[in-house]
């Protein structure tokens, strides 16, 4: 058990930058496979060593700025996804889900338009929009990691600002944390 301990003790002064570092990529492999193979050589033989390493991925996003301000006009519209995604237009009286009200301030446009994303058929199999109360709406992928990065993102007229003609910075893997421990053989 001293021994063990002895492990966990080098193990746990390293950084997680340290340990990040070794596991990203192609050392990923080889830097579980020692890590295992170390608490294995200092166990006894009634236990044996595990170790897991927890991911997490980012998920991909981008900000739509409502400004209703600028003259927007019925012909004003967001596509989210091209054609696997849709098109939601500003619209006087709207009547399907591709339509989305103004509103009688910014921050209500913004809002407007994260349930009008939100409830479409379409986009919300791709992506969600929240509001924190402010003109400005984040659209974020339903999916985690770097396959949102592939959601595009276009308006037309200029009730709308785009953040990017993409969602951004989704990535996938990240080593989060590593457990190392002893289970009972069995």
């Amino acid at each position: 058990m001293t021994a063990y301990l002895t492990v966990v003790a080098a193990l746990q002064d390293r950084t997680i930058d340290s340990l990040r570092n070794e596991l990203d990529g192609h050392q990923r492999e080889e830097a579980v496979r020692r890590a295992i193979t170390e608490i294995n050589s200092v166990a006894s033989m009634a236990r044996r060593g595990y170790i897991y390493e927890t991911l997490h991925s980012v998920t991909a996003s981008t900000t739509v700025a409502c400004d209703q301000s600028a003259a927007v006009l019925d012909t004003d519209d967001i596509t989210i996804g091209g054609t696997v995604g849709g098109t939601i237009s500003v619209a006087t009286t709207p009547a399907t889900e591709d339509d989305m009200a103004l509103g009688s301030t910014d921050i209500e446009f913004a809002a407007n338009l994260v349930a009008a994303i939100n409830a479409h058929s379409t986009i919300s199999k791709l992506v969600y929009a929240v509001s924190d109360g402010v003109d400005t709406v984040t659209v974020y992928s339903i999916h985690p990691g770097p396959i949102g990065n592939l959601i595009t993102m276009a308006e037309t007229g200029s009730g709308f600002v785009l953040g990017a003609a993409v969602l951004e910075d989704g990535a996938g893997d990240e080593v989060d944390g590593l457990s190392f421990g002893y289970n009972p053989k069995g």
